[in-house]
């Protein structure tokens, strides 16, 4: 491969991984994000560093834990002074 990869990350919230019909599940038709799947990348295992959405969705985005962003309820803001 030459250049930088193409990358697509999909970050869905409140919903099993039964939901999406490339993980097996029944419950709804997903042809789009089937093919995606297909063709690039599914992860089939999950770790958090939080149990709950926000702070888990700001450790992501960060890249540092929850103690420094400073994220740890559903109702605090990402801390806009981050290390570089």
């Amino acid at each position: 491969m030459t250049g930088q990869p193409n990358i697509l990350f999909i970050m869905s919230d409140d919903h099993a991984s039964k939901a999406i019909s490339c993980y097996g599940g029944g419950i709804n038709h997903t042809p789009n994000l089937d093919r995606l799947a297909n063709e690039g990348m599914r992860l089939n295992h999950c770790y958090v560093t939080n149990s709950i959405c926000t702070p888990s969705r700001a450790a992501i985005l960060t890249g540092t834990y929850n103690h420094v962003n400073s994220v740890t309820t559903l109702n605090t803001h990402i801390n806009n002074r981050q290390p570089n």
